[in-house]
């Protein structure tokens, strides 16, 4: 591994996780996110969310989604860092990808535009997962970036 990579990781998985954790702080105590998410299925295989043994097995799986992440974006390292406005490149990488991928969106949104006639009730399935995504994908670009326009 080079110093380059080494730092990198390192670089965007502290940014990750702090990210992370501040904004999952605020979006569980500041927007009703236990109310929201405790009913679903998918939610209750983690445990209670007020547990510490699921915070601290929440604040490992960051890390190792951080490092993950950033390995992954590694190859576009030279794209998106050394350009100008990088950090507007990385959020939209960032929020597509966890839009495309938050396995919940696309399963509620098949669900409810098949059951649901109104498209209000779907968009209101949405009102924290989505800002959160936005939230975290933003903070992340600008914090990784350190308020520099390019690379």
């Amino acid at each position: 591994m080079t110093k380059v990579l080494g730092s990198y990781i390192g670089r965007y998985t502290l940014v990750h996780v702090l990210i992370y954790g501040i904004a999952g702080m605020f979006f569980y105590q500041g927007t009703g996110y236990e109310e929201a998410m405790v009913p679903m299925d998918v939610i209750k295989q983690y445990g209670p969310l007020d547990n510490f043994l699921t915070a601290v097995v929440a604040l490992l799986g960051q890390i190792a989604r951080g490092a993950l992440i950033a390995l992954l974006l590694y190859p576009f390292y030279k794209v998106i860092v050394k350009k100008d406005h990088g950090w507007l490149l990385l959020f939209g990488l960032l929020f597509g990808l966890n839009v495309l991928g938050f396995q919940i969106f696309f399963v509620e949104s098949i669900e409810y535009f098949t059951v649901v006639d109104s498209l209000p009730e779907v968009i209101e399935t949405f009102r924290i997962e989505v800002p959160e995504i936005i939230v975290k994908s933003l903070l992340i670009s600008v914090l990784f970036f350190g308020g520099r326009e390019s690379g």
